[in-house]
């Protein structure tokens, strides 16, 4: 009976939908059920993704901490279309902030595809990633 009674479980809906207009930052999800607090946006699953990937050396990070900002284009499949340093000017001039930010560029290249909920999405999402350095000591 409790065989039974199992087999008859479904899982809930968490299909995640945008509204025409709606950025990604604003795109969440959750398991659906009332109440809820945990909720994630599509750019949370990017990065902690990303942040499996990403490498740095730890001794030169530990005294000078930095947030690496990338522009990403995903599509809808999860694969990554993109990804550039935002502040190119400061890659050119520091060559510490070039390494780290190369990494990290490298880090979000290496994870495609992203693997996201099921739901439907836009053809292509744009959206700028940060990355910490602070979440790698974690």
């Amino acid at each position: 009976a409790k065989l039974r009674a199992l087999a008859r479980l479904k899982q809930p809906n968490t299909k995640v939908t945008l509204d025409p207009g709606q950025g990604v930052a604003s795109a969440d999800f959750s398991n659906g059920l009332e109440g809820d607090a945990a909720t994630y946006s599509i750019r949370d699953y990017v990065l902690a993704q990303v942040l499996r990937r990403w490498t740095v050396d730890l001794a030169k990070v530990k005294d000078r901490p930095l947030v690496i900002a990338l522009r990403v284009t995903m599509k809808r499949d999860g694969s990554i279309a993109l990804s550039e340093i935002v502040e190119q000017a400061r890659a050119k001039t520091d060559a510490y902030y070039r390494d780290i930010a190369i990494g990290a560029r490298n880090a979000v290249l290496l994870s495609s595809p992203i693997g996201l909920p099921p739901g439907d999405y836009p053809k292509e999402m744009h959206f700028v990633l940060k990355l910490d350095t602070r979440a790698v000591l974690r």
